[in-house]
């Protein structure tokens, strides 16, 4: 049978919007309107080779749920208890849509792996998603660590660009795969997360309060995608209010 996914057409030239310390990078791409670029499309060499990789280190199913339901009792033995809270809405489907990746996940995760080889040195990065008339605007944030900013430099070009008739249609963020931890090293590892291979597809409490505060901010997200390079989530903002986020100091100052 067929695969009638899309085909991706190759991104731009970017424009540089900023460098910085660690391999920070932040990229803008104007690209024309497509259906292609909406829809979900079939595993580029980037995704092969990374599922390949994968399944060679950690031995068994990369599905979403298994890697949902993994993440969870990691979370549920430890201090982070409150972090199965989004998982179980996404498990239970109260929240978000899981998906075959389209182009612009696949053309961004195979950007970033270009950059830097991500199961041996997992990393994350991050978009803002425009859109106006036959133009797609595209914000590609790219670290060289696990973990990264939401640059200022680029959220004011974003909402100039709300300000000038773009739709800020979404934010996409990667959940990379954590394999061979060690207590100590570059991810972050504790004890009590040596276990976490992350690669779930379910928002963060620090994800969900960046979504819930986005317009206040001037970000009018319309929807938020995670990606783990082989499946992804689409959360629309319809959605935000029920997702679980940090909850403040029993002993902070109120405003």
């Amino acid at each position: 049978m067929s695969d009638h996914r899309a085909v991706c057409p190759p991104l731009p030239q970017p424009h540089l919007v900023a460098a910085g310390a660690d391999g920070e990078r932040h990229e803008r791409f104007d690209v024309f309107d497509a259906p292609a670029l909406w829809q979900g499309a079939p595993e580029d060499a980037a995704a092969a080779s990374y599922r390949r990789k994968l399944t060679a280190k950690l031995g068994h199913d990369l599905q979403p749920r298994w890697l949902l339901e993994r993440q969870r009792d990691v979370f549920a033995a430890g201090s982070q208890r409150r972090e199965t809270l989004n998982i179980e809405a996404v498990l239970a489907g109260k929240v978000g849509t899981l998906v075959v990746p389209g182009c612009i996940e696949r053309q961004l995760f195979a950007r970033q792996a270009a950059r830097v080889p991500m199961v041996e040195r997992p990393s994350e990065f991050g978009a803002f998603v425009l859109r106006r008339g036959n133009r797609v605007r595209i914000y590609f944030s790219s670290t060289k660590t696990v973990g990264g900013r939401i640059s200022r430099e680029v959220t004011t070009r974003v909402q100039a660009d709300v300000a000038a008739g773009y739709r800020l249609v979404a934010h996409l963020h990667n959940h990379p795969f954590l394999t061979d931890r060690r207590v100590g090293d570059r991810m972050w590892t504790t004890p009590e997360t040596l276990r976490d291979v992350s690669g779930a597809l379910a928002p963060s409490l620090t994800d969900a309060q960046f979504f819930s505060n986005s317009v206040a901010d001037g970000l009018p997200l319309e929807s938020a995608w995670i990606t783990n390079g082989l499946d992804s989530i689409r959360i629309t903002a319809s959605e935000f209010p029920a997702l679980a986020q940090h909850q403040p100091s029993p002993f902070a100052l109120p405003p």
